[in-house]
Order: C-alpha cells, then structure tokens, then sequence
C-alpha cells in the first residue's frame, strides 16, 4: 500500500583521481572489468528488471578531459528512460574540486556551461542539481536560480563540506532558499548518546541491507515525503590501495537488488528528479511536508561494523571498542556475582 512517501534512486556518476593518476570513465562510470561493465548500465538494468527508473546526477564538465565519451554516456541513460541532471565537480574544467571553493559569479558561470552542454546533448536543460562531495553554499543556490534550476540536492546532513545544513535546519525535510527547493540526500541517525548523534547518509554502500529497509519504513510511518537514496556508477566495484585493480563487487550489487525487491514487493512509489519536479512546480512552499531523522539503533550499526570490518578504520574503532565494552560489563558482572557467592 502506498503511503504517500517516495523514494528516488540518485547516482553520481563520475571519473575520479587518485593522487595525480586520472580514473577514467571507463573504470568510474562503465565499471569495465574483464569484458563486463559493472557501472551505470548495471544500475539501469537493475533498476528496469524492478520497473523503476534512477535519476542519474552526470559530471558532464568531464568532456573537457573525455570528449564525446561523456555525451554517449548522457544519451544512453536518455535513451532508455533513465533522468540526466547536474552534477558539478569543477575539477575537470576549472581546477578546483568544490563548487564551495568559487564565488557566486563563478558558480553561475560553471552551472551555466554543465546546463548548456546537457541542453545540447539531450535537448533540454536540467531540473536538478548536486554539487560533487556535496559541496555547496548560499552561493551554490543562487547560482542554480540565475540558471533556472527549480532544484538542489546537495543537502546532506552532517557531511563535512556540505555548507548549506544553516539554511536548512531541518534534516530532511524539503526546504526552499534563493529561489531553489532543497530536497536533501536522506540521513538517519545511527547512535544516540544524549545529546549527542551521529547522522549517517543513506547510501547504498554506506548502508546494511536491514538499515535501507529500515530507514524507508520509518520516513514512510514518519510521514516523510521523500527519500532520497544516493548510489555512485562504481558502487558494484572494489578496487587495490593503489586503484590500480578493479572487480566486481558482487555483495553490494546483490544488495541493491535485494533493497529493490523490497521497494517493490511494498509497492513504494520511486520517481526521478525530474518527475519530483514536475509535481513541485505549480506547489506552494507551505506543503513542504514534515520533517523526520529515522533512528536505526546501536545493533544495526554494531552489525554492519563487523560485517565491513576490514572496509575502514570507523568500522573497526567502532566494533572493537564495543566488544571490549562488552567484555569489560561481563567480567564486571561476574566479579559481583564472585563477590556475593563468597
């Protein structure tokens, strides 16, 4: 039964560097690995054997660097139903990575180029914005409204360099600023202690499968309007220290399916930016919704810490701080229980 909740499926695609080494397209965004690709097209044909469609947030300054390898990528996502937006990683045309790190008029002179180049590959301009590593400001904002730009989804609460989290006090919640509706990347919070919160972006790599699931049960009880879930085109792809060797990384593609099954087997709606923005255009800002942060709880987070031990240091501070904690409570307990028998 449908609640009145959406969900849209949002992937950044983009090449990336390592050090000074380019990442190419080839790696990042087609996932290529002994003859298979593992990138956006697998994301497509995971999300069509579900009947959704994914907006697909394309860094399309890199045809700077990549030429028309970047337009065919654009087309294809076109061409089959998928949604084209902005996707601003000013490394590649301005160097320098944030869109944080440039003034307003400079921001407005970087959209305004990624808006005319997706204009002229696709024959309209784009709805939506993310800037790269959530990156943007007040300036970001205006520079979306001086281009036409109805929305921006580069809210993510919590992340450090992410600069609009004091225009928008709430978490996820749509908000409106400069003339641009902000709809957040979604966040939970994954440990309470008192005051205290640790937020966590809903991202399928970030994420347990049981968190996901989890997250979009509670925005949907909570009455959230939208759930915004953020993918990148290599999350189905592991690689070496030195990104020199990529696989596949088939536990985070099963888990992407497994999280569509369960989208669809409870009829949740999934739509694109662009449809969110066609339902936006003509609302007023006083249906903005409510605003709900969904609590996951320690033992989900426990549980992922150890299944992703190895995956990044947090992980392991985390699990192995509370197995000591654990260990340290039992033979306090037995102490006492020693204590009263004697």
């Amino acid at each position: 039964m449908r609640t009145g909740t959406c969900v849209i499926l949002t992937v950044d695609a983009e090449s990336g560097f390592f050090g000074d080494k380019v990442i190419p397209p080839s790696k990042m965004i087609h996932g290529e690995v002994e003859g298979e690709r593992f990138g956006f097209a697998r994301i497509m044909d995971v999300c069509e054997s579900r009947g959704f469609k994914a907006t697909f947030f394309l860094d399309v300054l890199e045809q700077r660097w990549f030429g028309d390898e970047i337009r065919l990528i654009a087309l294809s996502i076109h061409r089959r139903g998928h949604d084209v937006q902005l996707h601003t990683h000013p490394i590649w045309a301005y160097g320098r990575w944030k869109m944080t790190d440039f003034t307003f008029e400079e921001q407005a002179r970087i959209i305004e180029e990624g808006c005319e180049v997706i204009r002229s590959w696709l024959g309209r301009c784009p709805v939506a914005d993310r800037a790269g590593s959530f990156a943007a400001d007040r300036n970001t904002l205006k520079a979306l409204r001086e281009n036409g730009i109805l929305i921006d989804s580069s809210l993510c609460h919590g992340y450090r360099g992410c600069k609009l989290s004091s225009l928008f006090p709430s978490k996820n919640r749509m908000g409106f600023s400069e003339g641009v509706i902000e709809i957040p990347a979604t966040v939970f919070t994954e440990l309470k202690l008192g005051p205290y919160k640790r937020y966590r972006c809903l991202d399928i790599n970030a994420c347990s499968l049981k968190e996901l699931i989890k997250v979009v049960k509670l925005a949907e009880k909570g009455g959230l309007r939208f759930v915004v879930v953020c993918l990148h085109s290599f999350s189905f792809l592991r690689w070496d220290k030195g990104m020199n060797r990529f696989l596949p990384n088939g536990g985070e593609l099963r888990k992407f399916e497994r999280f569509l099954g369960f989208l669809r087997e409870e009829d949740v709606e999934v739509i694109t930016m662009e449809e969110c923005s066609r339902r936006l255009r003509d609302e007023s800002v006083s249906r903005m919704g409510v605003d709900r942060v969904p609590h996951t709880g320690y033992l989900r987070t426990l549980m992922r810490a150890f299944k992703h031990f190895n995956r990044s240091w947090k992980n392991r501070i985390f699990a192995v701080s509370s197995a000591a904690a654990f260990l340290s409570l039992i033979a306090l307990v037995i102490k006492a229980i020693l204590a009263y028998v004697r």
